[in-house]
């Protein structure tokens, strides 16, 4: 089971970084650390955290949104 997770984990990873698509509209971002893909289409930071594929990736705010309350 563990094999199985860490293969989706890698083949998720390799789709990230071969489309080169990144979202920057979500207030969270993820970053992996294989490959450095970042990932910015989160509305919550518990999505956000949810979708980690290591223990090593991290979420963050994305620093690319503003939002103006008036």
């Amino acid at each position: 089971m563990r094999y199985a997770f860490a293969l989706s984990a890698a083949l998720f990873a390799f789709a990230s970084l071969s489309t080169g698509v990144q979202a920057k509209d979500g207030k969270y971002c993820l970053t992996q650390t294989l490959g450095q893909a970042k990932n910015c289409s989160y509305k919550t930071m518990a999505a956000c955290n949810k979708s980690k594929a290591s223990q090593s990736d991290t979420c963050a705010l994305n620093g690319g949104t503003t939002s103006k309350r008036r």
